[in-house]
């Protein structure tokens, strides 16, 4: 998709089937410009919270159907998201990190976005997890954020991310 249409960035995300744990089908963006992947990212955030709330009752549903025995609590009274979600985020926050230590290895500097268009390309990875890995990696004094004023929080248009670990 990246070569026959010309986009600068590709990514997906996997929509699942509501009652079993398998894909649906995957939805895929190409665009020309970073931006359209922090949307896209801050859309599946949103979205991925009642998808799995949805499934959540759809499975309910379906196992009361089939044994004809309401259950005891109703499938929005458990608080968080189900495990697999959440161990489906990790694997992609450690890919992501991994990612961001290859890209600062290699290049030594990095324009945030350009890092942040990086890592908004794997699934389940947000603006708020890039922002606050560099975060991370500059408390440990492993990057420098050229840029980042005395009050800022974290990293924004224009800064850039300084690799200060081996090559």
């Amino acid at each position: 998709m990246r070569a026959a249409g010309g986009f600068t960035h590709v990514t997906s995300t996997r929509i699942l089937k509501p009652t079993h744990d398998r894909s649906y089908f995957y939805l895929v963006y190409g665009t020309r410009h970073f931006k359209g992947l922090v949307e896209f990212r801050g859309v599946e955030k949103k979205v991925v919270e009642e998808q799995e709330r949805v499934r959540l009752t759809a499975k309910q549903e379906s196992r009361e159907t089939r044994t004809g025995q309401p259950e005891l609590f109703a499938a929005g009274d458990t608080p968080g998201l189900p495990p697999a979600f959440e161990d489906e985020r990790s694997r992609q926050m450690v890919s992501a990190l991994a990612r961001l230590r290859a890209l600062l290895s290699q290049k030594r500097k990095v324009i945030y976005e350009d890092a942040l268009a990086n890592l908004l390309e794997l699934p389940l990875v947000w603006e708020s997890d890039v922002k606050g890995m560099i975060m991370k990696m500059r408390d440990s004094d492993e990057v420098d954020v050229i840029g980042l004023k005395p009050r800022e929080r974290t990293p924004k248009k224009g800064h850039v991310v300084v690799w200060k670990g081996q090559p």
